[in-house]
């Protein structure tokens, strides 16, 4: 298990679950609304084929070892835990680009570039006798059809958009760079191992991994802002917005002056997602929502007027146990938040 995962707890009890879900990349609404409150989204897809047996077994492990305590299926760190904590991050390599975890998964972008330099490097050298990397059949056929397509001229803009984004993380951390470059597949290389890696660079095994998504997280975030044949090659792995393509073509078609059930006719969803969108919205790009718009004047007087401390700590204490109340208790409560947090000037 990745010591960095202790590193997403804290002095106040987190929900076990939550740090699981984000870990795996399981966006529900709860797991985004907690995961930006313990602010530890850039964690999201860090760990996407993690086991909940091996995950439950290191956080026992964890408070076997006195830093971790758990408690109805929360947990937090103990001082020696928070001790720990600090210590590790004086010790360790600190991730740089997490605030573009969203962009993709890396594990499957790097792949398919590590793939279609490895055929490039081959060609140039005229080599026809090698080892691809090993792919799915999809990803495989993904790049030969990209191949096929590649005109002779764009081997040079592959070597400039490399090149551009080796500066780049030399000029944040020479080790990302010297990873990056060590570790491509090509004409007679095989590129490092992590043992050969964590060796040539100083650091622990733990940390290449991490190294090696902050790396490709920052790869991936440039050539989504360019255009040209790396941004052809990976374009269907990337994200151009944090929250999903389906919540963003509905809060376009909420936009567009109609109302949550006719969101849900025109879009053939159930009025239950239309209303997790719009939270996954709320959560991921604030700058979206119009509280007006959503929640109605007396209930937006009542929910100012019951809620007073801070948004964090907010129980939901409706009466009504209906849908559309939680709803509106949850925008509001997440707009505040975001307010609280000063990351978006809410007018709530």
């Amino acid at each position: 298990m990745n010591p960095y995962i202790l590193t997403l707890f804290n002095r106040q009890p987190r929900r076990i679950r939550v740090i699981e879900n984000i870990l795996k990349n399981r966006r529900s609404e709860a797991n985004l609304f907690w995961g930006y409150n313990y602010q530890i989204l850039g964690a999201l897809g860090a760990e996407r084929q993690l086991k909940r047996q091996d995950y439950d077994q290191q956080l026992a492990q964890w408070v076997k070892d006195g830093l971790l305590k758990i408690d109805d299926q929360q947990a937090s760190l103990t001082e020696a835990g928070l001790e720990q904590v600090k210590t590790f991050w004086d010790q360790h390599y600190q991730p740089h680009f997490i605030q573009w975890a969203w962009v993709t998964n890396y594990q499957i972008f790097a792949n398919r570039v590590l793939l279609a330099l490895q055929v490039i490097s081959q060609y140039q050298h005229q080599d026809h006798q090698y080892l691809p990397l090993s792919l799915s059949e999809y990803e495989m056929n993904r790049v030969r059809q990209w191949l096929r397509a590649l005109n002779p001229s764009d081997v040079k803009l592959i070597t400039n958009c490399l090149q551009e984004v080796t500066e780049e993380l030399a000029s944040v951390d020479e080790r990302l760079a010297i990873l990056l470059t060590y570790r491509l597949i090509g004409y007679q290389t095989s590129g490092w191992t992590n043992q050969q890696a964590a060796q040539h660079l100083a650091v622990t095994i733990d940390e290449i991994p991490v190294m090696w998504r902050d790396l490709w997280l920052r790869m991936a975030a440039t050539i989504a802002s360019q255009s040209g044949p790396l941004t052809s090659l990976t374009q269907d792995l990337i994200s151009l917005s944090p929250a999903s393509q389906s919540a963003m073509k509905t809060i376009q078609t909420f936009q567009s002056g109609i109302s949550i059930d006719e969101v849900s006719q025109r879009r053939h969803l159930k009025i239950s997602t239309v209303r997790e969108h719009i939270l996954e919205i709320a959560i991921l790009r604030p700058e979206l929502i119009s509280i007006s718009a959503l929640i109605p004047t007396s209930n937006l007087a009542k929910l100012k007027a019951t809620y007073q401390v801070s948004a964090f700590n907010w129980q939901f204490q409706e009466d009504s146990d209906e849908a559309s109340a939680f709803f509106e208790f949850r925008l509001y409560q997440i707009m505040r938040c975001h307010r609280e947090n000063g990351d978006y000037p809410s007018t709530t």
